[in-house]
């Protein structure tokens, strides 16, 4: 709905067109709001998150991987699940697509890691046709993300860059340290999981270690990365590098995601639990 006295910002990822027969955006656009929010990385950005220490958990029977458009979480389930953000009772199937170890979305389709050696599938968000879009290569993936105009896949030492456009691939970006995990995006760096959170721009360049810290699961909400500890979940300030705690005992973690004002984690025993913000 539509409130005529309210300006609205109309934030579209890197794939954005405009079809001159419709008065509007194609399906490319990737949210419209009252924010300045943006899709990137799987995760929600352009907001500082106001966290709590309450937390609940809001499912079960999944594996690792969690995304969302900012309507929904996807989560990975031998069939993907979907959970309606404003009322996570309202949980359903995305029939067709499975997956252990992570997904990713451009608000338009899942991209799915099917396996430690892939291959790489799509599929539209609301269900559908799967494709695979990458069967070369891949040696021990643990997971993905995407920036809407190129997948990145964390395969070992490197993450491999596909053109979403062609489905072909574009490089093997190399990184120092151990293999990556899982990653997000923020602004043009990828942010990787592992053994340390590390960063390198989307490119290939300016490898850093931001933390020395084994964590799987990491998201972001574009001035913060929200990474594990153990059974803590913990915030790395961008800016100057400062770590903080959120929230102790919560279980052993696995992926992690934010809407915009809560997080959501997945836990190795199967479980999904919010944390909630203001």
């Amino acid at each position: 709905v539509v409130d005529d006295n309210v300006t609205y910002n109309i934030v579209v990822g890197p794939t954005t067109s405009i079809d001159s027969n419709y008065d509007g955006l194609d399906k490319t656009i990737v949210m419209v709001n009252t924010n300045n929010d943006v899709l990137l990385g799987g995760n929600i950005q352009g907001r500082d998150l106001n966290l709590t220490n309450q937390v609940s958990t809001i499912g079960s029977g999944v594996s690792y991987g969690i995304t969302t458009d900012g309507t929904y979480l996807y989560v990975c389930a031998p069939t993907v699940k979907r959970i309606l953000i404003r009322d996570t009772s309202q949980i359903s199937e995305i029939f067709g697509a499975s997956c252990t170890y992570d997904l990713t979305t451009d608000g338009n389709f899942l991209y799915l890691l099917e396996g430690h050696s892939g291959p790489i599938s799509k599929i539209p968000v609301n269900g559908g046709n799967k494709y695979t879009i990458y069967n070369g290569t891949i040696n021990n993936s643990n997971g993905l993300t995407t920036d809407g105009k190129y997948l990145y896949i964390f395969d070992s030492g490197n993450v491999i860059k596909i053109d979403l456009e062609t489905n072909q691939l574009v490089s093997k970006l190399e990184h120092s340290g151990s293999r990556g995990l899982r990653g997000t995006i923020v602004g043009d760096n990828l942010i990787i999981s592992g053994n340390d959170i590390r960063r390198m721009t989307t490119s290939g360049n300016n490898f850093s270690t931001l933390v020395s810290v084994y964590s799987e699961g990491l998201g972001s909400d574009g001035n913060y990365i929200y990474y594990a500890d153990g059974s803590t979940l913990k915030r790395y300030t961008i800016a100057n590098g400062e770590n903080s705690i959120i929230v102790s005992d919560i279980g052993s973690l696995r992926g992690i995601v934010t809407d915009g004002t809560h997080l959501y984690v997945t836990i190795s025993s199967g479980q999904i639990k919010k944390v909630f913000g203001n």
